[in-house]
């Protein structure tokens, strides 16, 4: 260890260029709306996937049976 350094003394820390951010809280604190919100979106996003991948598999079924020769 280097002479007069204290890894323990946080106030010898150099000057940063991010001091002005607010310190960091805990996560947590959301409500059970937010909670219940977020599930939503996510089977709405995949709900909404399944739906455009099988309105797909349908228009490749008909194109394949259109040009039927």
């Amino acid at each position: 260890m280097l002479a007069g350094m204290d890894f323990n003394d946080f106030s010898q820390l150099p000057h940063s260029s991010f001091t002005h951010l607010p310190p960091l809280e805990p996560a947590g604190g959301r409500s059970a709306w937010a909670i219940i919100g977020i599930i939503l979106a996510v089977v709405l996003v995949i709900g909404g996937l399944v739906v455009v991948g099988l309105m797909a598999l349908f228009f490749v079924g008909l194109s394949h049976y259109g040009s039927n020769k």
